[in-house]
Order: C-alpha cells, then structure tokens, then sequence
C-alpha cells in the first residue's frame, strides 16, 4: 500500500460495522532517526570533508614520493648509491589516496544534485562503486584528457596496487602507462572545481542548508 493513500474495506468478517468504513492514511510514518542521522552524515559536507581529509595524508606523502622518483631516476642513469638502492615505494599509496579522494568529491556532487540517493538509511545502489569515471558522469563532471588519464591510474592503485602486489588475475594486469600530466597538479584542478561547490548539508528530506568550510 502506498503511504498517503485512503483505501477502503469492503468486507470484514466478524466485524460487520465496519463494512465501507475508509481508512485515511494521509499523514507518513514518522522516519526513523537512524535513518536521519545517516541522511545528515552522509551529506554532501561530510563527502566534501573526507575528500580533504584524503587529501591532506596525500600531501603528506608526497615528499617522500619525489624522494623515491629522483632515487629512481639515479638508478637509470646508473647514478646510484647505497643510499639510493631502496627497494620501498609509497607512490601507489600516494595516487590511491588521491582516487579515493576524487571519489569522495564525485559522490558529493552527485548526492548534492539528488539527495534521495541517501534516504531510507543507506547509499543508493547505483553510487556504490569506486569506478571513477563512471561516478564522473553521473556526477555530470566533464573530465580534460589528463583527468581522464589520471582517473585510469589511480583506480588502478585503488583497486589492487594499493594493497596487493599484483591483481586477481593476470588479465587484469597493466603492463604500460599512459603519461597525462603531474598527478599533483591533476588532483588539484579537480579538488578546486568541485570542493568548494560541496558545502550543504541535508537535514531532512524537504530541508538543506548551506555551512561555511572551517
């Protein structure tokens, strides 16, 4: 039955009183607050936060990261030293951090632009996914040819060199890479188109109010 919907009993045995009588429920179930509290929280704000959050570890790994590119560079140009000779790498860490920011940031613009994807309690199917291009269109984020490039790579760190040394399967392993700008700078254009734009929060199903970032 459909909530605000009247509907008649045309029978009801042992009861013959009641026969016709209409049953009015105009007037919705009260929302469970969990389901408010979620709503709140996952508020294209608290996206909007967690995406700077990410970014901020990111940038804190990024010295390290140039560290371990000149290393590399020493090596190819058989320039190394012992102290050169490391083995340890945090750059697939650094781009991952970087997707899963982006992601943050594609998630919020698309719940800013329809927020019932975080009713009844929980994210809508269709947003569950860490695939960035295709939160980029629903999000109806247009991406340059180098964000483009850099959405490819670092899903890659997100998906597998994040965490593992190598995928599920062979097929899923990149063998070459496609250069498209300093990942840095890449991050950065898309951080400052769409963070700033992610400042509401959504405090009930009819109510949004816009909050300044601190």
């Amino acid at each position: 039955m459909q909530p605000g919907r009247a509907f008649r009993c045309n029978s009801a045995p042992g009861l013959p009183g009641l026969r016709g009588f209409r049953f009015n429920r105009s007037r919705e179930m009260p929302e469970p607050k969990e389901h408010q509290y979620f709503r709140m929280e996952a508020s294209p704000y608290f996206w909007g936060r967690k995406a700077s959050d990410l970014r901020h570890a990111a940038k804190l790994l990024w010295p390290e990261c140039e560290r371990q590119l000149e290393d590399l560079m020493k090596r190819v140009r058989g320039e190394a030293t012992d102290d050169t000779r490391s083995m340890v790498s945090t750059l697939h860490i650094y781009g991952a951090l970087l997707g899963y920011s982006v992601e943050c940031l594609f998630k919020g613009k698309i719940i800013l632009e329809d927020k019932t994807l975080i009713s009844n309690g929980a994210l809508a199917r269709k947003i569950q996914t860490h695939q960035l291009k295709k939160l980029a269109r629903m999000a109806k984020i247009s991406l340059s040819q180098n964000e483009d490039i850099f959405c490819d790579q670092v899903q890659r760190m997100m998906e597998t060199e994040f965490r593992y040394p190598v995928p599920k399967s062979h097929d899923l392993q990149v063998t070459s890479i496609q250069l498209g700008g300093k990942w840095p700078d890449v991050f950065k254009g898309l951080y400052d188109r769409i963070h700033p734009t992610l400042n509401v929060l959504v405090q009930s199903r009819e109510r949004s109010v816009k909050v300044p970032w601190t």
